[in-house]
């Protein structure tokens, strides 16, 4: 619904404070009233927890598989990563979904090694 915000505010002159009022909180409570979207980074953070939570089991039963959590359990698994990413983003095409290797621990760790400069 597109809304012409300067008709809008002519309309709200029209107004006492007392009309403005009640208006501003019948807003604020049917905003508040309307389903939630999770922001991004919560959703990212639920399903690596859900990962953490699940791995041992995960572990278990698939190991050096990929695993996709959605919506804190796991919804399909891959041995080959492309594949399980191409059937999860079919199935949740605007959804996130947390794809990750089941290995020994839920957090990979990455060695990084540097040259060591050495001064004469």
């Amino acid at each position: 619904m597109a809304v012409d915000l300067k008709l809008l505010e002519e309309e709200l002159t029209t107004l006492t404070v007392e009309e403005r009022l009640q208006l501003a909180k019948w807003l604020v409570d049917s905003v508040l009233r309307e389903p939630r979207v999770l922001s991004t980074d919560a959703v990212v953070d639920r399903e690596a927890e859900a990962f953490r939570r699940l791995h041992p089991t995960l572990l278990r039963n698939y190991p050096g598989e990929f695993v996709a959590i959605q919506n804190g359990v796991m919804v399909d698994r891959d041995p080959d990563q492309v594949a399980l990413y191409l059937r999860v983003k079919k199935q949740f095409p605007s959804e996130f979904v947390w794809i990750a290797p089941v290995g020994e621990s839920p957090e990979e760790t990455y060695h990084i090694r540097s040259p060591r400069l050495v001064r004469e």
